[in-house]
């Protein structure tokens, strides 16, 4: 060997160098790639988990009646400010299942869609209209008893 010359040569140190930046850098196809957006479908079903859970946490007792029986302990609490965020949270669903693409759902799902956003108007109606929680007296003494027969 000469003076002045390495006893590496080039190509060994290049092949490291190129595997280094290789395993530090992110696979381009994972980078470049994200998920799917969920279908129509998946998101119908995401919602209705969603718009169930709050409804049950609002009406323990309807939630009893129907057989989710992780919510016997809660008792409902109807004061205005709960009222007025469970009148918000159904608007905010409605919204949501509104912009579903029905077309884009599965027959069945399409069905559930029309029965959901059904309830929930109904729902509403109650709440703001015809507004029992504020009127009708057994209207307490009926949510609570109906779930202890149940």
């Amino acid at each position: 060997m000469k003076q002045g010359q390495s006893s590496l040569h080039p190509f060994p140190l290049l092949f490291l160098l190129a595997g280094a930046v290789l395993f530090a850098s992110p696979p381009l196809e994972a980078s470049s790639k994200k998920a799917p957006p969920p279908s129509a479908d998946q998101a119908f079903a995401a919602l209705v988990e969603k718009y169930l859970t709050g409804l049950h946490h609002f009406s323990p007792a309807q939630a009893t009646r129907e057989g989710f029986h992780q919510y016997d302990a809660e008792l409902p609490d109807f004061s205005r400010r709960v009222i007025e965020a469970e009148i918000a949270r159904v608007n905010a669903y409605l919204a949501d299942l509104d912009r579903i693409p029905k077309d884009s759902l599965g027959k069945e799902n399409r069905f559930d869609a029309r029965l959901l956003g059904g309830s929930m108007r109904g729902h509403l109606l109650d709440l703001e209209q015809i507004r029992r929680w504020e009127k009708d007296p057994d209207f307490y003494n009926g949510a609570i008893s109906s779930a202890l027969f149940v």
